[in-house]
């Protein structure tokens, strides 16, 4: 998340959270129970770069053939889809979500990196891996950039 984001958001936060503590509401006054969400929210809010991409990745996600969570009471996945599942693992900290699409023997690792300045600066893409001919990770490539 762009650093003068965080810094706006935490200031207006902190004002907000004396607020709450100092106001009486209805006899009681606003305890410093808020102070540890709050700090919870910071900690995330600065550590967590995927943030303001969190719609796309909703978007990403959705398009991936994912392996389902929901396991049956007998404890196998029921699924009818029987190739290889995609992947996905995000690395908020670092601000990049590395993703691996398989279909049939064919797969295609790559890795996109959000800057801070998202949306005002476009992701970056790599390729990490693939077993297409060369030709064609060549126009994966272009097509993406």
């Amino acid at each position: 998340m762009p650093h003068k984001l965080v810094e706006t958001l935490l200031k207006k936060s902190e004002n907000m959270i004396k607020k709450l503590v100092t106001t009486p509401m209805d006899g009681f006054q606003g305890s410093p129970q808020t102070l540890p969400v709050f700090d919870f929210i910071e900690s995330i809010m600065e550590n967590n770069n995927l943030i303001p991409a969190w719609n796309e990745l909703a978007s990403i996600k959705s398009l991936l053939r994912l392996q389902p969570k929901v396991k049956q009471p007998e404890g196998e996945i029921k699924d009818s889809f029987k190739g290889p599942y995609d992947e996905i693992r995000l690395s908020e900290k670092a601000g990049k979500l590395r993703v691996k699409l398989k279909e049939g023997e064919f797969f295609l690792d790559l890795e996109l990196t959000v800057p801070e300045e998202y949306p005002a600066a476009r992701p970056e893409m790599a390729i990490m891996g693939h077993n297409y001919d060369e030709n064609f990770a060549k126009i994966f490539e272009a097509t993406a950039e």
